[in-house]
C-alpha cells in the first residue's frame, strides 16, 4: 500500500449517512481486501460495515474493549448534585448514549427539554469533542458547540466559551483514562471542575481465529476512531502476527491518533478527520483507492510500503 500520512476533510452527513456504494456492482473497489473497524458495537458499526461489505471488502469489527457503564444507582446518586451545573462536556458518542441511557433507567430528567441540560445547550454551554457526539446529543434535543477543524482535547480548549476565564461549574461526562488534559486546563481558566465517569472501558480478549485472520491478511485495512481500542489490539497481537502492523493500511479519525498510530509501527496511515462512519468508509476507500496500480503496472507485494505520497 502506498504510505501516507495526510488528512482528507470530512463530508456532512450524520453518524449513519452519508456513506454510498460502488456505482459499478460488477467491480467494487474494495473487492479482495479484507477491513477490520476497530469500534464499539453499535448502529454506526453496523452502518459502516455493511457499506464497507457493499464496496466488496470482507469486513469485520474487532472491539479489543467493551463499554461498561456504571449501575443505575450509583449514576443517579453523582448525578444529583451536578443538576445546577453551568457547562457540560460530553467527550465522545458512547458518553451521551450511556449517560442518556442511565438517565432513564434511573428515572431522572436530565435530558429531558427545558431541563437544566437542554437550557445549558440552547445558551451555548454544552460542548462535544466532534459531529459524532454532538449529533447524539442533538438527538435528544441537546445542542452542542462543536471545534472547527479539529476534534479533540486541543480543539475543545480553543473554544471561545471555555478561553477563560471560567467562574462556573463543568461536568466532563466520559470514562476513565484518555489524556486527562481538559480538567486541569479548565481549573486553570477558575472553572470547578467534576469528572462524571459513567463507563468504563474493560479489556477483551479476542478469540484467536479473529487475531490469525487479521495476521494472515494479504491486503489489510484497519479503521480505529480510538487510540484506546488500537493500543488495545497491538497489545493483543504477539509474535509473528505484529508484522501486520507495518504493512496494514490504517484510517484514523484524527491527527492525534495518527501521531499515536506512528509510534505503535502503523506506517500507511490516512486521516478521516472525524470519526463519523461516513467520512471513516470514505477515506477507507480513498486509502484502497491509492494504493491500487496503475493499468499495466503490477500490485506492489504486500507488505512494502511505496515511497511516493498523496497530495
Amino acid at each position: 500500500m502506498q504510505q501516507d500520512t495526510g488528512q482528507v476533510r470530512p463530508h456532512g452527513g450524520g453518524d449513519n449517512g452519508g456513506m454510498h456504494a460502488a456505482t459499478d456492482p460488477s467491480s467494487p473497489p474494495l473487492r479482495g481486501v479484507q477491513v477490520f473497524t476497530l469500534r464499539p458495537h453499535d448502529a454506526g458499526t453496523r452502518a459502516l460495515l455493511s457499506a464497507l461489505r457493499l464496496d466488496g471488502a470482507q469486513a469485520y469489527n474487532l472491539a479489543p474493549l467493551r463499554l461498561v457503564a456504571i449501575p443505575p444507582e450509583a449514576f443517579a446518586r453523582q448525578a444529583d448534585p451536578l443538576a445546577g451545573a453551568s457547562h457540560w462536556l460530553f467527550t465522545s458518542p458512547a458518553a451521551v448514549r450511556m449517560a442518556a441511557s442511565l438517565a432513564a433507567r434511573a428515572g431522572l430528567d436530565l435530558f429531558a427539554p427545558g431541563a437544566a441540560l437542554a437550557q445549558a445547550g440552547a445558551a451555548g454551554r454544552v460542548f462535544a469533542p466532534g459531529p459524532g457526539s454532538a449529533e447524539a446529543l442533538q438527538r435528544l434535543g441537546i445542542t452542542a458547540q462543536v471545534p472547527v477543524g479539529r476534534y479533540d482535547s486541543e480543539g475543545i480548549l480553543a473554544l471561545p466559551a471555555l478561553s477563560g476565564p471560567l467562574q462556573g461549574h463543568v461536568v466532563i461526562v466520559g470514562a476513565p483514562g484518555g489524556r486527562g488534559l481538559l480538567a486541569p486546563a479548565l481549573r486553570e481558566r477558575g472553572a470547578r471542575v467534576t469528572l462524571f465517569h459513567v463507563y468504563a472501558r474493560q479489556p477483551r480478549p479476542l478469540p484467536a481465529r479473529h487475531l490469525a485472520r487479521l495476521a494472515a491478511a494479504p491486503q489489510a485495512v484497519l479503521v480505529a476512531s480510538s487510540g484506546a481500542m488500537l493500543a488495545a489490539l497491538v497489545a493483543q497481537l504477539r509474535g509473528r502476527r505484529r508484522e501486520v502492523i507495518p504493512r496494514a493500511g490504517l484510517v484514523v479519525a484524527s491527527t492525534r491518533l495518527q501521531a499515536q498510530a506512528r509510534e505503535l509501527g502503523f506506517r500507511t496511515i490516512l486521516v478521516a478527520g472525524s470519526a463519523r462512519p461516513a467520512d471513516l468508509h470514505r477515506v477507507t476507500l480513498a486509502l484502497v483507492s491509492s494504493a491500487a496500480p496503475a493499468p499495466g503496472r503490477p500490485r506492489p507485494a504486500a507488505g512494502r510500503a511505496r515511497p511516493d505520497r498523496l497530495a
